[in-house]
């Protein structure tokens, strides 16, 4: 036997050196660039036909078929496997794979019928998702000193040769390892490994059957939470919702924990009460998988520091905020008014009212949303009267007006500063009791606005209620002002017919003609008036009260004080008023005085 065959000039060549007895009729060419007799190099070839006498036309090179050679001649083309030829025995397989989403594994390849293979090569389809690392590729015991080549083709699909310098064969069992991390999702993906060729001792090139194989990504063991997080006020309650995978699992059931129950619970089925202020976190566990998920409970809350407020119009009043938890690095807020035409509200929560109304001012927490609110209603109450004079024993009533009118009670409350001055009745009606001054103040019952009106009890004395003058002839009429706390004590003085009787400023009446007038006398400050009447008589030689003396007056001296019914008023004999409405002389220094007209002597 020899080396090699030459058949039509072509030598034909096994590529391991052994002894070449017969060509067949199908023969696979390499195409060789040179390499020295001593190395090996990986060629392009192809199985073509070979009919014994010639080779056919055209380019041999064709890409995916790679064959090991030991070129021992210098011809241009050289034949390296003579004999092309299948074995159904030997194949290639890969174990099948279940794995999580994510997670890496291996493919084992195994091997098995590889009796005197010394060289082999296939192509890998990675199942959908899968991520291969080369770089952690390890042969297995089927394997001894081979070399590995991968290569990646332009379908992504990779190459793999596995060949030997020495011609070292490989065996069966497990020929490689190859790690690969599986893709999130979920399902069984495809691999497969095809145009599995090997070469044998006998120079026999052999296709192997296809090997098949599935990636089993498992649908993951998780838990998921309806909210992962939420806000939640102190005392209140939200139910979060479990959803357990895989979906298969009998066991549905779950744990949950709270991580600090003095700021939130969770009871058995997933309700959350707010306990206090705090940032808690509150886990579901899979009784069945072991999987977890977790939720962060703000329990928070924003208080104002008044729930309702009275403004009245034009005036201003300021809400202050306080936001919980104060952990919080945000702790601004946003103000709003439900009606800006009856109240505002700034950015720092002063409130102004604008018009009589009601509305809502709302406080919103940045950082958690939640809000608190402040029922503002601009209100004002008026009197008919802001001031009013009224005499001792007389009364006035006062009448109010409550705003906003769309108020369901409109009731109100009196007060009197001193009663001992003047008093008020549930009804607004006020009464002077004695000469002063006093504020009676009505109040809101709904709102709990006030409004005042001064009341002033006073009168106006005069030192004579009735005079009698002859005509031509004065007396000087004199007044008290009551209160005397009055700083306008001033009076005006006023005849009611004087063609009878003239008064001055100063109170000083003048007889005009016989006949009778009133003299009116008015406070300035209270307008409440006295009078006096005034009798003017055409009687020239006698006098009432003055007179120049005793021995031109009609009013005849008397010895004792006369009995009267009735009270009179007791004047000296200048017209000075001494006594008024008294029914005895007691109390004055003997002398005479005039009592009714007439001379009265006090012993």
């Amino acid at each position: 036997m020899a080396k090699s065959i030459t058949q039509n000039g072509i030598v034909f060549s096994n590529y391991n050196n052994t002894d070449v007895t017969s060509i067949g009729a199908t023969v696979r060419l390499g195409y060789n660039e040179g390499l020295d007799k001593d190395n090996f190099g990986i060629v392009n070839a192809a199985d073509i036909a070979w009919n014994g006498t010639t080779l056919p036309d055209g380019d041999i090179q064709h890409a995916g078929y790679l064959t090991i050679m030991k070129q021992r001649m210098i011809q241009t083309i050289v034949a390296l496997v003579a004999i092309v030829s299948s074995a159904a025995a030997q194949t290639l397989s890969v174990a099948s794979v279940e794995v999580n989403p994510g997670e890496q594994t291996e493919l084992v390849i195994s091997a098995s019928g590889m009796s005197n293979v010394t060289a082999l090569q296939f192509n890998l389809a990675l199942p959908d998702g899968a991520i291969l690392d080369e770089s952690a590729i390890t042969k297995g015991e089927a394997v001894g000193t081979h070399t590995l080549s991968v290569q990646t083709m332009a379908n992504g699909n990779r190459l793999f040769v596995l060949y030997n310098m020495d011609l070292g064969q490989i065996g069966t069992g497990t020929l490689l390892r190859l790690p690969i991390t599986a893709g999130q999702q979920a399902g069984n993906f495809n691999g497969s490994l095809s145009t599995i060729r090997t070469a044998t001792t006998d120079a026999v090139s052999h296709d192997c059957p296809n090997a098949n194989f599935s990636l089993s990504v498992k649908e993951p063991a998780a838990v998921y939470l309806d909210q992962s997080e939420v806000i939640l006020k102190k005392k209140k309650t939200l139910t979060l919702t479990a959803t357990l995978y895989p979906e298969t699992l009998e066991d549905k059931s779950v744990t949950w924990e709270s991580s600090d129950k003095t700021i939130a619970t969770v009871s058995k089925d997933g309700v959350v009460t707010g306990v206090k202020s705090g940032v808690v976190t509150i886990t579901c566990t899979s009784n069945a998988t072991g999987a977890k998920a977790t939720c962060t409970v703000t329990v928070a809350t924003i208080a104002l520091n008044k729930s309702e407020v009275v403004v009245r119009k034009k005036k201003s009043v300021t809400l202050k905020s306080t936001v919980y938890p104060t952990t919080l690095e945000d702790k601004s807020v946003t103000w709003m008014s439900s009606d800006e035409s009856i109240a505002t509200v700034s950015s720092s929560g002063k409130v102004t009212g604008v018009k009589s109304g009601i509305v809502t001012i709302t406080c919103t927490s940045n950082a958690t949303g939640l809000s608190a609110t402040c029922k503002v209603t601009v209100g004002t109450i008026t009197l008919n009267k802001s001031s009013v004079t009224i005499k001792k024993g007389k009364t006035v009533t006062l009448k109010p007006t409550v705003y906003p009118t769309t108020l369901e009670d409109k009731s109100v409350t009196w007060k009197s500063s001193d009663e001992t001055i003047a008093t008020v009745t549930s009804a607004g009606k006020v009464k002077g009791v004695k000469s002063g001054t006093v504020t009676i103040t009505c109040t809101s019952n709904a709102t709990g606005l006030s409004t005042t009106c001064k009341v002033t009890v006073g009168t106006v004395i005069l030192n004579l209620s009735q005079i009698t003058i002859n005509k031509g002839k004065t007396v000087t009429l004199e007044a008290d002002v009551y209160p005397t706390t009055l700083e306008d004590q001033s009076v005006t003085w006023k005849s009611s017919d004087e063609t009878v009787a003239t008064v001055s400023s100063d109170g000083k009446v003048t007889g005009i003609a016989a006949g009778t007038a009133t003299i009116t006398c008015t406070s300035v400050a209270t307008g409440l008036s006295a009078t006096c009447k005034v009798t003017v008589t055409d009687f020239t030689p006698a006098r009432t009260i003055l007179g120049e003396d005793d021995a031109v007056t009609d009013i005849k001296m008397v010895e004792e004080t006369p009995a009267v019914e009735e009270p009179f008023d007791v004047y000296d004999l200048k017209g000075h008023c001494v006594l008024h409405q008294v029914t005895s002389l007691d109390g004055l220094p003997a002398g005479v005085y005039i009592v009714n007209g007439k001379k009265v002597l006090k012993k």
